[in-house]
């Protein structure tokens, strides 16, 4: 789903001088947008396949990265019941 933010911020304008636009999508179950710099038309320009390869990419560094968009699910939950 494309997420909508209220101002650029500088990493915004940072690559808007190279001549790159920004879209923000924010993945189901997902705490923070990922946004997309690019040129061109972002989903014209490339399959199906390379954006959710992209995708899944960026999500795993996100949880390497910054845990703290992990914590919700963090420690996993041991199951209950007998062994």
């Amino acid at each position: 789903m494309e997420y909508q933010q209220d101002e650029y911020s500088l990493t915004d304008d940072y690559f808007g001088k190279m001549g790159l636009q920004v879209r923000y999508f924010m993945p189901p179950g997902s705490v923070a947008p990922l946004a997309f710099y690019f040129r061109g038309d972002l989903l014209n320009d490339y399959s199906n396949l390379q954006l959710i390869g992209t995708i899944s990419t960026m999500e795993t560094f996100q949880r390497i990265y910054r845990p703290e968009s992990t914590m919700r699910t963090w420690p996993p939950r041991r199951p209950t019941g007998r062994r």
